[in-house]
């Protein structure tokens, strides 16, 4: 059973030419800055069932991947940058990111979640091709008596199935035992 968020961090992903698909170097979230509070995922897809002579003879899945809602303790400059493709930018002297008003085509990434487990092992999984939704919606609050509510970003995010040009399979997610921050992400090599 998963008792709770250890690391999060994402691999961002590169297209290249005939499907060509890179992963770039895990970058790992600061607890502090952009650590997890919470995720869930829901499944995409639908069940196709065949009924013949009063019984079932077949049944199949259509996976489409997950709907995925994340939320972090903020947003920061990296993850605008890479989730968002917002862009470092600078007014005056003071440097920041700048967030353009037109339709720019959103980048993809893995996204790596570690979670602590009861049997001691632990669980990490990745989910492969995931998008970054609509922008979080932004919000703060006075604090009364110098006491503050904490204001947290919630991310809605994509997890759809991506094309392996090796083995021509589609990939949506890994499980690895274990927590561990990744040094790279691959697809899953299929052991017998």
């Amino acid at each position: 059973m998963k008792t709770g968020i250890v690391k999060i961090g994402y691999a961002p992903i590169t297209f290249g030419s005939g499907g060509a698909v890179t992963f770039g170097t895990p970058v790992y979230l600061a607890d502090a800055e952009a650590g997890a509070r919470e995720y869930s995922t829901e499944p995409k897809g639908d069940i196709h069932t065949v009924w013949a002579n009063s019984t079932l003879v077949y049944a199949g899945n259509q996976n489409s991947g997950y709907d995925i809602t994340l939320t972090l303790i903020d947003i920061i400059d990296d993850i605008a940058k890479t989730w968002y493709g917002d862009v470092a930018a600078s007014m005056g002297q003071t440097a920041g990111i700048a967030e353009e008003g037109k339709a720019v085509s959103r980048p993809h990434f893995a996204l790596i979640i570690s979670e602590d487990t009861t049997d001691n092992i632990g669980k990490t999984t990745v989910f492969y091709n995931c998008c970054a939704g609509k922008k979080p919606a932004s919000k703060g609050k006075t604090a009364e008596n110098g006491d503050w509510e904490d204001q947290f970003v919630e991310y809605a995010i994509t997890a759809a199935p991506i094309e392996n040009p090796t083995d021509n399979k589609k990939w949506v997610k890994m499980e690895l035992p274990g927590i561990s921050e990744l040094s790279a992400v691959s697809f899953p090599t299929i052991t017998t």
